[in-house]
């Protein structure tokens, strides 16, 4: 049994690595969709509280939290495969 990987996407609308990962994230939701519950934060939709506890400096962001603790992050451009990598090695956590 696992639990479902959240996952916080921190974004913006006029940032277009933001855009190419909501592209990501649709398609791993598709995927993954009885695995992964996928939120996404825009920074523009006054989140300075969420964005200062969790230490988000750089967007995109993305954080990956197991059992309500952030587990894992990746800031910027990254690919498909690196996510992915990331939601399954969290999947397989006991």
């Amino acid at each position: 049994m696992y639990d479902i990987v959240e996952i916080v996407d921190i974004w913006t609308s006029w940032c277009k690595p933001c855009l190419l990962i909501e592209s990501i994230m649709e398609d791993l939701v598709k995927k993954y969709i009885d695995k992964i519950k996928v939120t996404r934060i825009n920074v523009n939709d006054e989140n300075q509280e969420t964005l200062d506890k969790y230490k988000v400096k750089t967007i995109p962001t993305i954080l990956f939290f197991k059992n309500g603790e952030v587990v894992n992050r990746v800031t910027g451009i990254v690919s498909k495969r690196k996510i992915e990598q990331i939601i399954l090695k969290l999947i397989n956590l006991e």
